[in-house]
């Protein structure tokens, strides 16, 4: 399957300070993948900088106070990239996101995003017209309907152990028949 991310891209020059930059699209709740951040680094004079041997690695600050770190990613040429795990859209609301680049002993920020995950789905399920409450209902709703099948199977194998020691070739035995 290709890639399907979302692709942020940002030039970003070497001797200028890096700014606050507001994300206009919302994070969706739930995605994985979803985001790529791409930073491509040049020098003063406007040619690709030359970044081997230099790491990149972002942190995500969520709406909750937890912190998603590290985001590890990969360097090419003069583009640094990370692309966003799961656990950066689990919290609706405002984030904060800084993407690193480090060589040695020196780091610096090449992108420091502001934006929202925003949540899209609700924890009520409609079924088919009918509301079933929470998510917490649904799957108790669904592990009684397993339980019941399971108990249904295990019933129809009991008959079909009896039907097959009471039967041969579909002919009935008698139980005091041995001859055959």
């Amino acid at each position: 399957m290709p890639d399907v991310y979302c692709i942020i891209d940002q030039t970003v020059r070497l001797s200028v300070p890096t700014r606050k930059t507001q994300l206009q699209v919302p994070l969706a709740y739930d995605n994985a993948l979803a985001h790529a951040l791409r930073v491509r680094v040049i020098n003063e004079d406007g040619t690709d900088a030359d970044l081997t041997g230099v790491g990149v690695v972002a942190s995500m600050l969520k709406a909750n106070g937890d912190t998603v770190t590290p985001i590890n990613g990969t360097v090419s040429g003069n583009v640094a990239e990370v692309i966003l795990l799961a656990s950066c859209y689990t919290t609706p609301g405002r984030f904060k996101l800084t993407m690193n680049l480090s060589s040695g002993e020196q780091v610096r920020t090449v992108l420091w995003l502001e934006g929202y995950v925003e949540k899209n789905t609700s924890s009520t399920i409609i079924d088919p017209g009918t509301p079933v409450g929470n998510i917490s209902t649904a799957i108790a709703n669904a592990n009684a309907a397993a339980s019941a099948a399971n108990a249904a199977a295990e019933i129809l194998s009991e008959i079909a152990t009896v039907n097959e020691t009471k039967t041969y070739l579909g002919i009935p035995i008698e139980e005091n028949d041995t001859e055959g």
